[in-house]
């Protein structure tokens, strides 16, 4: 199974998108070139406070905000918007802007020494992206960061809801094949008995994921403060930090001094980053959506299990569960791309890939219906399958000797009693 992330973005990127430019330097006009997906319009400056607050209103996809210190500061543009943007518009927005800048340096200068001159004019564009909300609220999520927890999240959900889900499997095929599964029959209903292997097991995963949870962050502050003691200044101490910053061009300052403060400087907005991400929220959706895809895709495994006698038996019934978990890894890198984009939505909503997708997207801000949607129609859709599931376990657990195609499971579902 190979699907080509490229074929995917090429899918999501086909709506024209025009971006409002307030452009408070006067530098840029014009020079944000235009492409086949990509219009800028310039608006007059003094504009800005009111097209903020109307802007996908007029029909524009975002707002460019250029600040008057933008050749001095790195972090002054910033794009508005109500979708999280994609990869590719960032870049473009990027390159066109450093592009100017370094040329207009260029010409500020004698064209005497001129490699000094090209290190000099090298500029660094820091697009701060704000996403906003129908309720006025805003959000200013850091790309790297959002990335790394999108992909954790989403990758560590993959492999738990694999790995446990393929012990309830061969839980159930431990118990069918050692009949020990007719003496329970006696007592207990089937679907009880199912529910209670899949409970159990996901309840011992919860419990490794807590504790593995709980000894990571020990061990990451005790490592942190030892290697990586910047991370640990305190407010007082990294306004000290910029203050030598400052006063860089002073002679008497000591190289050591300077390079530390530089350094702190740096970790600060690092810092700033971190404490913008709502890690309690993530791991309560964590947990949430790790219970949800875990019980649904359980209930699927439950089902082969009894479905079939030995491990080769039940490989047929395997690719059919896999592959939307397959398919959900490969979206991810469609989501750091584009997370808001309509193929991203649908995946987070589609309950077979909204454990993996939706914990991939929250990172970079979701829509409040989008996220309790999700939510709803995937313990929804748990219920279902649990007792579609039941409908097999009950009848296939009990079945020996013969391979068992999926005429016969289509013939249990459909049964009554």
């Amino acid at each position: 199974l190979y699907i080509d992330p490229a074929w995917i973005e090429h899918r999501e990127e086909s709506e024209i998108k025009v971006i409002a430019v307030v452009d408070s330097s006067h530098l840029f006009y014009n020079k944000i070139i235009n492409t086949s997906l990509l219009k800028f319009v310039y608006l007059d400056p003094a504009e800005f406070k009111a097209i903020r607050k109307s802007f996908r209103e007029k029909g524009y996809w975002g707002l460019l905000y250029i600040s008057h210190v933008v050749t001095y500061t790195p972090s002054g543009v910033i794009l508005f918007s109500y979708q999280y943007p994609s990869l590719s518009m960032k870049l473009h927005i990027r390159n066109c802007l450093e592009k100017e800048i370094e040329r207009r340096k260029l010409l500020a200068h004698n064209i005497s020494g001129l490699e000094d001159i090209l290190q000099a004019v090298k500029t660094t564009i820091n697009l701060r992206v704000v996403k906003l909300y129908e309720g006025g609220e805003e959000d200013e999520p850091n790309d790297n960061l959002s990335v790394i927890v999108a992909w954790v999240s989403g990758v560590i959900i993959y492999f738990f809801i694999f790995f446990f889900g393929s012990q309830v499997m061969r839980g159930v095929m431990e118990e069918k094949n050692s009949r020990v599964v007719e003496i329970i029959f006696s007592s207990v209903q089937p679907l009880e008995l199912m529910m209670g292997k899949i409970i159990g097991i996901g309840m011992a995963g919860l419990t490794q994921f807590i504790v593995w949870c709980f000894l990571t962050v020990a061990i990451l502050n005790v490592s942190g403060k030892m290697f990586f003691p910047e991370l640990f200044l305190s407010p007082t101490e990294i306004a000290v930090a910029q203050d030598i910053m400052n006063v860089q061009q002073a002679k008497d300052v000591d190289e050591s001094v300077m390079a530390q403060s530089e350094t702190a400087a740096g970790m600060k907005e690092l810092i700033e980053s971190i404490d913008r991400i709502n890690f309690g929220f993530i791991l309560f959706s964590f947990l949430l959506f790790f219970t949800g895809g875990y019980l649904l895709y359980a209930s699927l495994y439950a089902a082969i299990g009894a479905a079939g006698n030995t491990e080769m038996d039940v490989h047929q019934f395997m690719l059919p569960v896999t592959i939307p978990l397959m398919l959900a890894i490969f979206l991810l890198f469609n989501t750091v791309y584009d997370p808001d984009s309509e193929l991203n939505v649908f995946a987070s909503l589609f309950p077979l890939t909204s454990p993996i997708i939706m914990m991939a997207r929250i990172p970079y801000g979701v829509k409040l219906w989008e996220y309790v949607f999700s939510v709803i129609i995937l313990f929804f859709s748990f219920f279902f399958v649990a007792w579609l599931s039941s409908r097999i376990y009950k009848r296939g657990i009990l079945r020996y000797g013969k391979k068992t195609r999926y005429r016969e499971v289509w013939k249990w579902l459909i049964s009554r009693g």
